[in-house]
């Protein structure tokens, strides 16, 4: 049986708040590649539609608010990559 502590935990728009920074700042700390950037984005934004409650009736359970947290971080993810170029673009000295 799952702890109901976890519904209310879930659903604290300050949690994903909380998690959000956590994973920007380990992104820049470690460096990530915008992994944990997109991550943290991603959890912003959960915390933000539970915040705003822009999914109220839907977003009740927290396997939903995982689900709004996942699609978002892919999706912030999908659109980093393809805006941030990969590389500085300068050449290498050690490039023969």
């Amino acid at each position: 049986m799952i702890d109901p502590q976890l519904n209310v935990f879930l659903l604290e728009p300050d949690f994903w708040y909380i998690a959000g920074i956590g994973l920007i700042i380990l992104d820049i700390l470690i460096g990530l590649e915008f992994f944990a950037l997109s991550f943290g984005i991603g959890a912003l934004l959960t915390g933000v539609a539970i915040d705003m409650a822009l999914l109220p009736v839907w977003l009740v359970f927290w396997e939903r608010a995982l689900l709004v947290f996942s699609s978002l971080s892919l999706v912030t993810l999908g659109i980093l990559k393809k805006v941030i170029p990969k590389g500085d673009g300068r050449k290498d000295i050690n490039d023969y």
